[in-house]
C-alpha cells in the first residue's frame, strides 16, 4: 500500500509542483493551502508523513502542527520555510527540490518503521 503525504503551503506553484514530483515517485498526496483544512483532513484521514509550511493564512504552520500532533502524537512532520524554526522532525529551506523531498521521506517513513518493529 503507498504511503500518503500531507502537503500544506499557501504557494499554489510550491503545492503542484511537490504535488507532482511526490506522485510520480508513488505517494500518494493530499494538498492543503492552509492549516485549517489539513486539521480538518488529519481528524478523520490517514497520513504517514506531513509536509508544512510556516508562513501560512489564518493559523501558522507551527499552530497547525501543534493541532495535528493532538490528533497524531507520532506523526513525522518536515518543515519547508526560507527561514530556520526548530520545530518538526525535520527543516528543509526552501526552495526545496522534488528529489530532496522525497529522500528525506523515505528516510522518515524507514526510521519509522524501525521503531515500530
Amino acid at each position: 500500500m503507498p504511503y500518503i503525504v500531507l502537503i500544506v503551503d499557501d504557494d499554489k506553484k510550491i503545492l503542484a509542483s511537490l504535488s507532482r514530483s511526490l506522485t510520480l515517485a508513488g505517494y500518494v498526496v493530499n494538498s492543503f493551502e492552509n492549516g485549517e483544512e489539513a486539521v480538518t483532513f488529519c481528524k478523520t484521514g490517514h497520513c504517514d508523513v506531513v509536509v508544512m509550511d510556516v508562513d501560512l493564512p489564518g493559523d501558522d504552520g507551527l499552530t497547525t502542527i501543534e493541532h495535528i500532533r493532538e490528533i497524531r502524537p507520532d506523526i513525522k512532520v518536515i518543515v519547508i520555510s526560507g527561514y530556520y524554526v526548530e520545530v518538526g522532525d525535520i527543516y528543509i529551506p526552501k526552495p526545496v527540490i522534488g528529489t530532496q523531498l522525497i529522500k528525506t521521506i523515505k528516510s522518515l517513513l524507514i526510521e519509522q518503521e524501525k521503531q515500530g518493529d
